[in-house]
């Protein structure tokens, strides 16, 4: 791990409701004989100095793979910003590093290429496939604040936040199904 990205909080989010796999918490949802959240820890935990998983639901078992956890602010599942959001006020690192849940074969350089673009930008988020990742970035900390403006208005997408602030990408066009999500049934079998 180069030293920077000790300076680095990943944030995993599993604070969905599972509607497209009919209501299951996709983080314990099983792939490859374990569940996504223990794929993405071994993804993600060698990439940065602190991790962290938001939740809205099962905090017991959650809590059994000694992570520290947090939840939003509210009951209401009210999207991934808030997820963002809900980390702000423990990351004590001046990067936060986002990712969902339902990535199992994010890239293990994913913090380091997208540090490698930081510079004074405030935040970088993966392009692949012609597309914006725009839950797969890494991100000052000081800019997650901004989130409450977003969560009071109509416009609560992350794409529209990240505008708001001036991202970067960073393109990853040579892992063209490292991003992928897995949200149907079919995909867990």
């Amino acid at each position: 791990m180069d030293k920077s990205q000790l300076d680095v909080t990943g944030l995993i989010l599993c604070g969905g409701k599972g509607s497209r796999l009919g209501n299951k918490d996709k983080g314990l949802a099983i792939f490859k004989g374990k569940t996504l959240i223990e794929h993405m820890i071994e993804r993600v935990k060698p990439q940065v100095g602190h991790l962290l998983i938001n939740i809205n639901q099962n905090e017991e078992l959650y809590a059994a793979y000694g992570e520290q956890l947090t939840t939003d602010p509210d009951d209401n599942f009210m999207g991934p910003l808030a997820g963002i959001l809900s980390a702000a006020s423990v990351i004590t690192t001046e990067f936060c590093f986002v990712i969902p849940c339902d990535m199992p074969h994010v890239p293990l350089n994913t913090v380091a290429r997208l540090f490698s673009v930081m510079d004074k930008n405030i935040a970088v988020a993966v392009s692949n496939q012609g597309r914006v990742q725009p839950l797969v970035l890494l991100v000052r900390t000081t800019a997650i604040s901004s989130i409450i403006n977003r969560l009071g208005g109509h416009n609560k997408s992350v794409l529209g936040w990240l505008e708001s602030i001036n991202y970067v990408t960073e393109d990853f066009h040579d892992s063209p199904t490292a991003f992928q999500n897995l949200n149907e049934p079919s995909q867990f079998k």
